[in-house]
């Protein structure tokens, strides 16, 4: 695995190698061993691999992917979230879940499953997409700011 890797969103899902729910056995089955593996603020495991992280609940299963600007194929439909140019990505990510909303930096895509940095702000360097499962935000919801695109 490289960032030259294809992966395809499939929201709420994971991706087309990587599925919520997974084992790191299994994730490492697909993926090959992870590079470093550290826990996060919340004390969950986390496996590196690329530009690439996957955490994983209490129970060891993912409930985490997330993606660095340097993986090049990362694609949610037609969109290569990294590769085509910021304004076009969150126009078309737009199109597909009108309600946006944008919390510590990050746009919030709650249809899709995901979330982003780096793209409204026009912070190439910080350029991170995560997919997250189903109510993991839901508790922060409400301290979220809706966001437009201006």
């Amino acid at each position: 695995m490289n960032e030259r890797t294809k992966f395809y969103i499939q929201p709420y899902i994971g991706t087309n190698a990587i599925r919520f729910g997974m084992t790191p056995a299994e994730v490492a089955q697909l993926l090959g061993p992870s590079e470093t593996e550290s826990t996060n603020h919340q004390g969950k495991a986390v496996e590196f691999r690329s530009f690439m992280n996957v955490a994983y609940s209490d129970k060891m299963q993912v409930d985490h992917i997330g993606f660095g600007r340097q993986m090049q194929e990362i694609y949610l439909e037609e969109i290569n979230i990294f590769s085509d140019e910021s304004r076009s990505v969150l126009r078309k990510l737009i199109s597909l879940d009108h309600e946006v909303f944008l919390y510590f930096g990050f746009l919030f895509f709650f249809k899709l499953g995901i979330s982003l940095t780096g793209f409204h702000d026009n912070d190439e360097n910080n350029k991170a997409l995560a997919l997250f499962t189903r109510g993991h935000w839901d508790s922060r919801k409400p301290k979220m700011r809706p966001f437009m695109l201006s």
